[in-house]
């Protein structure tokens, strides 16, 4: 196993379908190169399924060159597409023998490890990483879950960490798809807690969002993008949950207060300036203001508009599922911000 795990990582690093040039190298090399690689990878699947101890100890290696290989597949155009086809089968194959054949308790210690080496690899590697974790999560038992809860915390915060990383060349719609899938597999660990075990698992994860951390975006502009996984999580709880939510989203509410505040703060002055102007002439006024702004400006505003909506999302949800008790207990909290919201939203839409 240790030969073809050597093999499989020396095909993946000197792996290349396309030249400098964007060219497609002969089509007979390319098969070649492909069908070799195929084997392989058929191999491993092979002993994977029938012979699952003999990859235990090479699981972190195994696992971190499989979804970095789903960066490497190019997608060929005409009549080559059959080729990268074909190896996106093999290696999905791949990927559910693991799942299938190797106990979750020996696969979950790793996880952490592997985000953290294929989320700076590509979307493409990414994406395919945070769906196998999601098949994990939603057939796992809850005993399971709950026997190892610090370990999927830790889990759970770097899935959740995609959007603070930063990523160079990475669109907001790569962000997005990463993001809603990571969100989608926390709150399914949450919805096989307890109300006590839910409420410490959140309080954890809050404590993940305002966490300080060396990097180079400013202080608000990090949590800010913490914060729209952490709330977005939130949001699909409570739509889930409903009013069992409430009494967890009372530990949160505190927090929603200032972070609601800070971000309208964060806005207000672009705010001021078209307080008196229409609709309309608010949206030419935004346009205007951003056209000054840099790149990165441009994308800070991104993400407080969309930091803000999450957050209105939210109360509109609680208003919705919550009791009446609760609702009236916040609402004088949420005067103030209701009234601000408005104006939010006209000069971002």
């Amino acid at each position: 196993m240790e030969l073809l795990i050597g093999i499989y990582e020396s095909e993946t690093n000197h792996w290349h379908l396309i030249d400098t040039n964007k060219k497609l190298k002969s089509i007979p090399e390319v098969k070649s190169q492909l069908l070799f690689f195929r084997t392989l990878i058929l191999s491993m699947t092979i002993i994977t399924s029938e012979m699952a101890n003999f990859i235990h100890s090479f699981l972190p290696k195994i696992l971190t060159l499989l979804f970095q290989t789903f960066s490497k597949v190019v997608i060929l155009e005409g009549d080559n597409s059959e080729y990268e086809e074909s190896i996106y089968v093999d290696l999905e194959q791949f990927s559910l023998a693991i799942l299938n054949h190797v106990p979750l308790r020996l696969i979950a210690p790793h996880v952490s490890n592997i985000i953290h080496s294929v989320y700076p690899v590509s979307v493409a590697a990414s994406i395919q990483l945070v769906k196998w974790v999601q098949q994990i999560v939603t057939s796992a038992d809850r005993t399971v879950i709950v026997n190892s809860l610090s370990q999927w915390i830790n889990i759970s915060t770097d899935l959740l960490s995609y959007r603070s990383k930063g990523f160079a060349g990475v669109t907001t719609e790569d962000i997005e798809e990463v993001e809603l899938t990571a969100s989608a597999i926390v709150s399914e660990i949450s919805l096989k807690l307890t109300e006590k075990e839910l409420k410490a698992f959140t309080l954890k994860l809050l404590e993940w969002k305002n966490r300080e951390e060396d990097n180079s975006m400013s202080e608000m502009l990090f949590t800010s993008k913490k914060g729209i996984a952490f709330y977005t999580v939130v949001n699909e709880l409570s739509n889930k949950l409903k009013n069992l939510f409430n009494s967890t989203m009372g530990l949160l509410w505190d927090d929603y207060l200032e972070t609601l505040t800070a971000v309208k703060d964060t806005i207000s002055d672009k705010i001021e300036r078209a307080q008196s102007e229409s609709a309309s002439k608010k949206r030419k006024k935004l346009l205007e203001l951003r056209s000054k702004l840099t790149s990165e400006e441009n994308q800070e505003v991104i993400v407080y508009e969309k930091y803000n909506t999450i957050l209105f999302t939210i109360i509109q949800t609680l208003s919705d599922h919550g009791n009446n008790t609760f609702i009236n207990e916040v609402r004088n909290s949420l005067a103030f911000l209701i009234l601000s919201s408005h104006n939010v939203v006209l000069f971002f839409s």
